[in-house]
């Protein structure tokens, strides 16, 4: 996280699927696998998920950032 947010200026928000917050953003985008990372529009819209073992190297995740 520190370092995505060296690279970009930009800050991860982390969820814990146990927590009330993340089991209810998990049921919004159905995300059934843990660990997970989810890329939303700035008006809450999916853009893009990585579950599972295949996680998005740093680059793949800031190419949302511009979309």
């Amino acid at each position: 996280m520190r370092e995505f947010y060296r690279r970009t200026g930009h800050k991860i928000e982390l969820l814990d699927v146990d927590s009330k917050q993340g089991s209810q953003t998990a049921q919004l985008y159905d995300i059934m696998q843990q660990p997970a990372v989810v890329a939303l529009a700035e008006d809450g819209k999916l853009v893009q998920c990585w579950l599972g073992e295949s996680m998005p190297l740093m680059d793949d995740v800031t190419g949302y950032l511009t979309r």
